[in-house]
């Protein structure tokens, strides 16, 4: 009685496996989905290069870029009513060629931001560029983003490093030791983002 049994559960797998394999090996190629989207994607930057090489005015600079900025605006839903920073330097450490300062401030009331901005030595005013990390845990401590923020300052140019919402210091899923949950910083991202967006919120404003 064994022997039937096992044949029939091997003849069950093996048809099992054969019905899935529906489509040829080119076939399959030129069905995969990452495929599909890349080719959208390429498409899509084709179109922005042909674009960007009629903008030969600075009218025509200035009108693409008002174009994208209300679809920007139009996509995070706004920009969230403007609240009191309440900014604080929480360090500031001098060392020979720049400064570096610890911030800490409100994007939204109760909602902190931090950062570390490099400065160039003397009175200024310097210009100013805000750095936003990679998908980095470390964010603003990356050695990419550290790298970044001295070359400014030596070259006269203050930079704002700060922490994305769900990196660095600003992780907002953790477990009881209050420590990240997730390794990678893009699940955060995905689980914070969808779950925002159902409640007509957006983390970008945050």
């Amino acid at each position: 009685m064994k022997k039937p049994l096992l044949c029939l559960l091997l003849l069950s797998s093996v048809v099992t496996a054969e019905d899935l394999n529906v489509l040829t090996s080119s076939q399959r190629e030129a069905s995969n989905y990452y495929k599909h989207l890349q080719s959208e994607a390429y498409t899509l930057l084709n179109t922005r290069q042909n674009n960007l090489n009629t903008l030969t005015t600075a009218k025509a600079v200035k009108e693409y870029q008002d174009n994208l900025r209300g679809k920007f605006l139009k996509a995070l839903g706004g920009f969230p009513k403007r609240t009191d920073l309440n900014a604080r330097i929480v360090k500031r450490t001098e060392l020979k060629e720049y400064t570096i300062e610890n911030i800490i401030f409100e994007s939204q009331p109760n909602h902190h931001v931090t950062g570390n901005m490099y400065l160039p030595h003397g009175d200024g005013p310097f210009p100013v560029v805000v750095v936003s990390s990679g998908h980095s845990r470390t964010a603003k401590l990356a050695d990419y983003n550290q790298r970044f923020g001295i070359r400014m300052a030596t070259l006269g140019i203050a930079s704002f490093v700060c922490d994305p919402i769900g990196q660095g210091e600003r992780s907002q899923v953790v477990n009881e030791e209050v420590k990240p949950l997730y390794s990678a910083t893009t699940t955060e991202h995905f689980l914070m983002g969808v779950s925002s967006i159902l409640v007509g919120r957006n983390t970008a404003t945050y």
